[in-house]
Order: C-alpha cells, then sequence, then structure tokens
C-alpha cells in the first residue's frame, strides 16, 4: 500500500497537541493550575471580604471562578500558538514537498525531498485513529502522521497492519 500527500504543518500541530494533551504529567500540572490557582484565588478573595475589602475580595472570586471555567480554553490556545510556531520553524524547508509512505510486505519506507527512512513493523507500537488522521506510533516516541484523506480504504489498512502484527486502536 502507498499514500502520498503534500506536508503541511496542520497535521503536525494536531499530532503536537494530541501528544500533549495526552500526557499524564501535562494533565496533572493543568489540573493543579486550573484548580488550584482558583482556590487559592477564591480563598483569598473571602478572606479580603471579611475584612471589610469586599469589592477587592469579590474581585478576586471572580478571577478565582474565571481561571476555572476559562483556563483551559486559554492553554490550548496557548499550546496551539506555540506548536504552530514550532512547526513553522522547524519544518519550514519541508512544507509543501511531498511524503510517501510505502507499507511493503516487511518494512515501512518513507520518502520525502531529502531523505528515505526504513523501519520493520515491529518498531510500530500502535496505530491511534482519531478525527482526521492516523498516527502510526513508533517505540521512539515519535509518529508518522497519515492523512485520512489518502486512505481509500481504512478497513484493508488495518486488517494489513493487523497481519503485520500492529495494534490498532480505533476511534
Amino acid at each position: 500500500m502507498k499514500f502520498q500527500y503534500t506536508i503541511t504543518p496542520e497535521p503536525h500541530i494536531d499530532y503536537l497537541m494530541y501528544s500533549a494533551l495526552k500526557n499524564p504529567r501535562l494533565k496533572r500540572r493543568t489540573l493543579f493550575t486550573r484548580f488550584g490557582l482558583a482556590i487559592i484565588y477564591v480563598v483569598l478573595g473571602f478572606l479580603l471580604s471579611r475584612e471589610e475589602v469586599s469589592a477587592v475580595g469579590a474581585g478576586f472570586v471572580i478571577i478565582g471562578v474565571a481561571i476555572g471555567v476559562f483556563y483551559p480554553k486559554y492553554q490550548l490556545w496557548r499550546y496551539r500558538k506555540h506548536y504552530t510556531r514550532h512547526v513553522n520553524e522547524k519544518l519550514a524547508d519541508m512544507l509543501g514537498t511531498t511524503v510517501t509512505i510505502d507499507l511493503q510486505d516487511e518494512e515501512v519506507v518513507t520518502k520525502d525531498a531529502s531523505a528515505e527512512s526504513k523501519f520493520s513493523y515491529s518498531s510500530i507500537q500502535e496505530v491511534e485513529e482519531v478525527e482526521k488522521y492516523f498516527y502510526l506510533r513508533l517505540n521512539s516516541a515519535q509518529a508518522l502522521v497519515l492523512p485520512k484523506s489518502v486512505v481509500s480504504d481504512e478497513q484493508q489498512l488495518f486488517q494489513f497492519l493487523a497481519d503485520k502484527g500492529v495494534s490498532v486502536r480505533r476511534k
């Protein structure tokens, strides 16, 4: 099976966002920032409102609630902005070029304008299906991003990979 597509920033940004949001350490940090900071502001607000500085206390409570509610959206925006800048800087030379992923009988071969890579199916940890892409996750914490738009028969792809011993996780 051979797949060919043009490299654009969006699939790489989406993969980085997907990986970041699945990272357990990042999840813990997000929960602490979201709820810890919100609780601190709310508690300070209540303490200040008891000390006859009620306007400032109410302000702290409002800020604490706003952090609890809006922080996840802010964090997604901030990460997307960071990853967009990162991808545009690091992949500037590759954007717009064509990449080929060839699933051969014994190995996977990827080719682009500057390189060719070969690796065995045993080095693929799993294939994850998300809304627009398939992520072929490698043992080295990297992944090949395969857009769904270039796959004509998903069932045939899954069967081929399963026959090679690759774990497939569908959404």
